[in-house]
């Protein structure tokens, strides 16, 4: 800035100029101040934006589902049975239990697998059949506005994944998530009347539980109410995790008969051999954890096993089939 006269130039017009500079750099100051605390500002807004997200990843997936299925596994195992109970006949033959043949749990130790399955059976039906099954009866119009937007017919009739039907997801759940608490969903703590979307978390959990002891009840006079409430605990902490996530993760099983594949299953049998990877699936232990595209929400094409369903395996054998009392005669598979 010069601030000395030119020949013929009033010291009135160079005062002028000089203010006119001046005024020129603080307006200049003020703009890159108001552009700086725009910029904290977007900062500020995509840090919280990326907390929120909550990406978990999946070695800490397979961490609280394999926790999950530890307890399972340890509540099958803890109740003694009563004497001259047929527990066959107070566990209904659904899901991971359809199509089983009825000779595969004869014995003590496959009746424990049996009362293992089942209760996984009943987790899949009540709490993992769908991003919304944790929230109860309140949210069954928002499961079904979610298949009828996005189309069904995929694993277990969920909408095949994609970036579109996973965001939708994503922010319903994070939405109705909202009106409750984790606390809530997780450890059926409230401090609220039992309405709305908060009595339907508690009434969903309640149930859960109430159907898994009425039935252990039937099976023995002895049984851990503590171990079945972890059980439900664990199951619904698990399935909103899953639910808030931006890549698809859902509870997966084969088909009883399925050819054994080792990215999906796990073969219950310790001294495997490797006529086994020619084996079919005779009953499903426990199911396993899934997961398509990335925490982005992005690349949906490709599905990746967290952790393989656990499975009892029956070699092919063409020539023999095991008939309903065990017996071996012509046909076509044999348990190993």
């Amino acid at each position: 800035m010069n601030f000395k006269a030119q020949p013929g130039e009033s010291f009135k017009k160079v005062v002028d100029t000089i203010l006119f500079d001046l005024n020129q750099v603080l307006s200049l100051r003020r703009e890159g101040q108001r552009l700086q605390s725009q910029v904290q500002e977007l900062q500020q807004d995509l840090l919280a934006k990326v907390a929120k997200v909550d990406v978990i990843s999946d070695n800490q997936f397979a961490k609280e589902f394999r926790s999950l299925a530890a307890s399972i596994k340890s509540l099958s195992r803890s109740i003694p049975f009563t004497a001259g109970i047929n527990v066959d006949a107070y566990l209904d033959y659904f899901v991971l239990l359809k199509d089983v043949r009825p000779y595969h749990w004869d014995g003590r130790a496959r009746k424990k697998l049996l009362i293992e399955a089942w209760i996984w059976s009943i987790l899949l039906c009540l709490v993992f059949s769908s991003p919304y099954a944790f929230f109860g009866a309140h949210c069954k119009g928002v499961e079904t506005a979610w298949t009828q937007i996005f189309g069904a017919g995929y694993l277990d009739n969920w909408p095949k994944p994609s970036s579109q039907a996973e965001d939708w997801r994503v922010k319903t759940v994070e939405h109705l998530m909202s009106q409750t608490s984790r606390d809530i969903v997780t450890q059926g703590k409230s401090d609220y009347m039992l309405e709305g979307l908060t009595g339907s978390v508690i009434e969903a959990r309640t149930f859960v539980a109430g159907i898994i002891t009425g039935h252990m009840e039937m099976i023995s006079s002895e049984h851990d109410i503590l171990q079945i409430q972890l059980i439900v605990d664990k199951a619904f902490a698990l399935a909103v995790q899953m639910s808030l996530q931006r890549s698809r993760i859902q509870v997966t099983y084969p088909a009883v008969g399925a050819t054994f594949h080792t990215e999906q299953m796990l073969s219950a049998d310790e001294d495997d051999d490797e006529d086994m990877g020619q084996g079919t699936v005779a009953f499903i232990i426990n199911p396993g954890l899934a997961k398509w595209g990335d925490a982005h929400g992005k690349n949906f094409d490709h599905r990746y096993d967290i952790v393989p369903s656990l499975v009892q395996l029956v070699q092919k054998d063409p020539g023999h089939i095991c008939g309903a009392n065990g017996q071996v005669s012509p046909g076509v598979a044999v348990e190993t």
